[in-house]
């Protein structure tokens, strides 16, 4: 029970960090797009940028290992989503640069995936600054992260979901509160219908 309720808890903590993915992702997104515009390629981003790019390469680390380790994990079906569609738009990414190489289209499949908050970390790896290595790397990143999430979470039944603990909270709450209000309700009505009589006599 104990070794349980830790792993809740680690559960628990790891789904929060994973909903910073989305702030941290905007964020980066912005922050190295016009920095990258404004100083060019070769180790032009801030410092707060490798910081928030580290923070958010540990949390997707964490969140694999969780997976990795105990075959489970909340949140693991909106990431698998997620990754999967990344590596869509990687792919789009790249018919969008061969076929309109001026198109300003090209800006929505590098924001959606992790594109463009991954460039600091290839460019401070010292690879190329091209579209087919950055995408290639980009893609293998997403990838991997998917397959964690589509291999490596065990499914909880047969033929059916598993139990989400939100729900059944919401569920195991809502339940006998609508049997209350309904038994309020209930006797609400009964007392107004024993009194009525004796008000309409006395009027």
């Amino acid at each position: 029970m104990a070794e349980k309720g830790k792993m809740g808890r680690t559960e628990a903590v790891l789904g929060i960090l994973t909903l910073c993915l989305g702030p941290l992702h905007l964020y980066l997104s912005w922050s190295n797009f016009f920095n990258s515009i404004d100083k060019g390629y070769g180790h032009s981003y801030p410092a707060l940028s490798y910081v928030l790019i580290g923070v958010y390469l540990l949390i997707v680390l964490g969140t694999d290992c969780f997976m990795l380790l105990k075959g489970r994990f909340e949140m693991a079906r909106a990431l698998r989503r997620y990754w999967g569609s990344s590596v869509i738009a990687v792919g789009l990414l790249l018919v969008i640069h061969v076929s309109f190489p001026d198109s300003l289209a090209v800006i929505f499949p590098m924001v959606y995936s992790p594109y463009v908050v991954l460039v600091p970390v290839i460019e401070w790896l010292g690879m190329p600054e091209n579209a087919w290595w950055v995408s290639g790397f980009v893609a293998a990143f997403c990838l991997v992260n998917w397959a964690v999430c589509r291999f490596c979470v065990r499914s909880r039944g047969k033929g059916r979901r598993g139990r989400r603990p939100l729900r059944s909270a919401i569920q195991k709450y809502v339940g006998p509160s609508m049997v209350m209000e309904g038994l309020t309700c209930l006797r609400f009505v009964t007392v107004c219908q024993a009194f009525a009589p004796t008000r309409f006599a006395s009027s």
